[in-house]
């Protein structure tokens, strides 16, 4: 090879660093109920959930997962590799096809509402990547990619929260489903 096309040589391998870290090196498999351990009772009673573990790992590619039933509010959290599965649309993959009537952010959380006539479902969602809260799931992405070339991604973790109510219900259900998902996230990102 001739010194002159040296440096294209070095940029296509320093090209390659990022996916073999990221790709070809597979990433530790993520052992389920380590996020049933790490939300334990901090959240207070709850019911078992509903979703199944088989269409979990389908849709989110994930094998950790918890759902759990708080009074009205259904609380649904998956932990991934594939964060792309968790970050894009949750609100249609969850919410079993209602159409959204409103999707507002507000700190720390996405709040979606999906009415039909006199009902109201309302979700709220939160992305973790590793520890730390996904704002934004575009400009995070952005601002990971230098540290993808030096070192390895971490698993992405999807709290999902909602229930149903009547119009005129709306604000103090947003209310108790941010608290909740507030609180899940905190117990998350210890």
């Amino acid at each position: 090879m001739r010194a002159r096309h040296l440096w294209a040589a070095a940029l296509l391998l320093a090209a390659a660093v990022p996916t073999v870290l990221n790709v070809y090196r597979r990433p530790a498999e993520l052992a389920p109920g380590s996020l049933e351990a790490e939300l334990g009772m901090t959240l207070g009673a709850f019911e078992p959930g509903r979703r199944r573990a088989d269409t979990t790992e389908e849709h989110f590619g994930a094998r950790d997962f918890v759902t759990r039933q708080y009074g009205a509010i259904e609380l649904f959290a998956a932990r991934s590799w594939d964060g792309k599965k968790l970050f894009h649309f949750p609100e249609l993959a969850l919410t079993y096809g209602h159409a959204a009537t409103a999707v507002r952010d507000v700190p720390g959380a996405r709040v979606i509402e999906f009415a039909q006539g006199r009902e109201v479902r309302m979700a709220a969602y939160a992305l973790l990547y590793g520890d730390r809260l996904v704002a934004e799931p575009i400009r995070f992405h952005l601002s990971i990619l230098p540290d993808l070339f030096v070192g390895r991604r971490e698993p992405m973790t999807l709290v999902y929260v909602q229930a149903d109510t009547t119009r005129g219900g709306e604000a103090a259900l947003e209310e108790e489903l941010r608290a909740l998902l507030a609180r899940a996230v905190d117990a998350l990102a210890r």
